[in-house]
């Protein structure tokens, strides 16, 4: 059961379809996903280098009739909005100062001005609380930080894919000296910058023209989103600026620019399944989704910028897993020492002991699940 699964049986069925139902065009999900951005866009670095979340959030809603205003009010329980964000917050190993806190505000319109927008968050810090929390447990001195262990959660699993079973929308990206990656795109928020300090999530550090905190893409109820963080040299969809504060809605295929570094967004079902030539027609391949990763001698599998295959998601380790091939022809996998583990056809591959591969083996690195395929 994924998270949103989770959370719309706590709320007794939020919505009637994704797109709304005839009381409202906004549902709890998208407030929650609004607060989401909002705490992404407010994250700061503190002096332990620990990222740390606002704990204060203003929603201000413009109700469109009294029956939208009773339909979303009984939906927006602060237990089970605070509980929906400690768990991200936990996934994530974000930090608060101090208990979390909403409050709601209802915004009317003023006569003969434009409409207020329909949602809007607003974040504060605030200063006069205790020590820095982590959610939604306390990090104990000499032991390391560990998630929230009640159940697995996770935000990027939605109604659009889930990331266990379903690729992921994905960027191919182009670096101004010529070398190309591949980021998963597994969370509801992604920020992109140039700074390994801001806690950008996509680090382009190559690209001297790219902000330290340069642009953020927003999953919605309508696909993913680009927007503009206040960046030095703008983001461009197609050759042309994105200049809304609502960002631009992206489809596959979309070309980003950030600086003079290339991201083309595409999503899964868009994507054609590689057809392999006959010179490489039995070379040993991850499939993930739609998406073809032929085997090298080793790859080293994780979140870490450096690993060969990146899966950027919160239960992926930096370093979680290795696949290699000593002779050439069989293939190994071992799990290094990951926090979730790595499992082979259901069962837990021990730390630092390769186990074959056979054509068809299920792969399961953290949530994500990968196909062991040789023709």
């Amino acid at each position: 059961m994924d998270f949103f699964e989770k959370l719309n049986k706590a709320f007794a069925g939020w919505y009637e379809s994704w797109f709304g139902d005839e009381v409202s065009d906004i549902r709890p999900k998208d407030v929650l996903r609004k607060i989401i951005g909002a705490m992404e866009d407010s994250r700061k670095e503190g002096l332990d280098n620990r990222a740390y979340v606002p704990n204060n959030y203003i929603l201000e809603i413009a109700f469109d009739s009294e029956e939208e205003k009773e339909y979303l009010l009984a939906f927006l329980d602060k237990d089970e909005l605070e509980s929906a964000l400690r768990k991200y917050m936990s996934q994530n190993k974000y930090y608060v100062r101090g208990p979390l806190d909403f409050t709601i505000e209802e915004v009317t319109p003023v006569e003969g001005e434009a409409g207020p927008e329909k949602l809007k968050v607003r974040c504060k810090w605030d200063i006069q609380k205790e020590a820095p929390v982590p959610a939604p447990q306390e990090a104990v001195p000499g032991r390391p930080y560990e998630p929230y262990e009640e159940e697995e959660y996770t935000i990027a699993a939605t109604d659009m894919y889930d990331a266990a079973t379903v690729a992921p929308p994905l960027l191919r990206i182009k670096q101004p000296d010529g070398s190309t990656q591949q980021f998963l795109l597994t969370k509801p928020v992604t920020i992109i910058g140039r700074s390994q300090r801001l806690n950008n999530d996509l680090v382009i550090e190559r690209d001297g023209m790219v902000s330290k905190r340069h642009a953020r893409m927003s999953l919605g109820p309508e696909g993913f989103t680009v927007v503009d963080l206040n960046s030095t040299n703008g983001v461009w969809v197609n050759d042309a600026r994105v200049t809304s504060p609502q960002g631009r809605p992206l489809r596959s295929g979309d070309v980003i620019r950030l600086g003079a570094t290339e991201l083309v967004f595409e999503e899964a079902g868009a994507r054609p399944a590689p057809v392999p030539s006959r010179a490489d027609a039995s070379h040993p391949r991850l499939v993930i989704g739609a998406e073809d990763f032929p085997l090298a001698s080793e790859v080293t599998i994780g979140r870490s910028l450096s690993a060969d295959l990146r899966l950027d998601h919160s239960s992926v380790s930096r370093r979680h897993a290795r696949i290699s091939s000593p002779d050439g022809s069989e293939f190994y996998i071992e799990d290094l020492g990951s926090r979730a583990g790595t499992r082979l056809n259901g069962v837990d591959v021990p730390e630092s002991s390769p186990v074959r591969l056979h054509h068809g083996d299920r792969i399961q690195v953290g949530e994500v699940e990968l196909r062991f395929e040789v023709d």
